[in-house]
């Protein structure tokens, strides 16, 4: 029996996921343009649907080739001595404040550089390898939060709370926009083999005169926070950021393989477009996934689906 629906967690899951789904396109007027926040950052914006992501993923898929534009900013959490990539901005625990030299604003109401709360890990992607842990060690007096001054208008915006030291990346409680990320349905993930999890939120609107928020603590399960990433709001780079997978012409499209081959081909005979949803567990042990999983596709109405367990306990 399944239990009461739980975050979701994709970051631990070792896991083949897919969606198939058969959407026609209802396109709708383009959103407000954000201002250019860099001088030199080029406008890129795009239509914006009300469809799913699972919906453009798939749609995607059969359209071929997904493009991703730059950033109009990116905020790299870490420490004062952490690499950033050229046009990257840092953030390393400071209290809000201007920057003068950007015409932003940004940082948190507690200074977590004082407090301890930065790291630098010794594995990993370089870039990834730095983060901030929401006040580690909960001496802030209020709830801990971090703001930006972004100007008014609509964003994509791809948020790492990856820890390249812990696989888990725990994110529960960390917010963006009052939205929190760990309950994001699957299909909004960004995350690669060395930034195992990073989220994508779509249309994040911000009004003048008012800060887009983050919010969480470690105290609250949201474990780290390693950048956060601000695009035009445009489905076409949600697509771009987009690392969800799905089964394409009786394979299994860009996703690892497992080493069953027996599962492989039964996995390649039963994908086919009148299937709503396939998916399958390397190892049943995930049940905490499994748990997770039927409950999304519960809130989505799908019934015609299969999920395959393999392995023990």
């Amino acid at each position: 029996m399944v239990r009461s629906c739980r975050r979701q967690r994709w970051v631990t899951m070792l896991a083949i996921l897919a969606v198939i789904v058969q959407a026609g396109v209802s396109r709708r007027s383009p959103s407000s343009v954000a201002k250019q926040l860099v001088s030199d950052a080029k406008s890129t914006a795009g239509t914006i649907n009300r469809q799913s992501m699972a919906d453009l993923v798939a749609r995607a898929s059969k359209s071929g080739g997904r493009q991703l534009p730059a950033p109009i900013v990116t905020i790299n959490f870490g420490s004062h001595d952490s690499p950033t990539r050229d046009g990257e901005l840092k953030d390393y625990g400071l209290e809000y404040a201007e920057k003068s030299d950007l015409g932003l604003s940004w940082g948190w109401n507690c200074d977590l550089q004082r407090l301890s709360s930065t790291r630098d890990r010794a594995s990993g992607e370089e870039y990834l390898r730095s983060m901030i842990i929401p006040d580690r060690h909960g001496n802030c007096k209020a709830p801990l939060k971090w703001e930006i001054s972004l100007p008014a208008g609509d964003y994509t915006v791809a948020f790492s709370t990856t820890d390249t030291e812990d696989n888990g990346s725990e994110a529960s409680s960390c917010t963006v926009q009052g939205i929190e990320v760990a309950q994001l349905p699957t299909e909004n993930t960004c995350s690669t083999d060395s930034d195992l999890s990073c989220f994508i939120l779509r249309n994040i609107s911000v009004v003048e005169g008012t800060p887009l928020r983050l919010t969480g603590s470690y105290q609250q399960g949201c474990k780290s926070v390693n950048y956060i990433r601000f695009y035009e709001a445009s489905d076409d780079v949600a697509l771009g950021l987009s690392t969800f997978k799905t089964l394409d012409g009786g394979e299994l499209a860009g996703a690892k393989n497992s080493d069953d081959a027996a599962l492989d081909k039964f996995l390649g005979t039963i994908a086919n477009d009148e299937r709503d949803v396939i998916a399958a567990s390397v190892n049943a042990g995930y049940i905490d996934f499994a748990e997770n999983w039927l409950c999304s596709v519960s809130k989505m109405s799908l019934t015609n689906y299969f999920f395959i367990a393999t392995g023990g306990f």
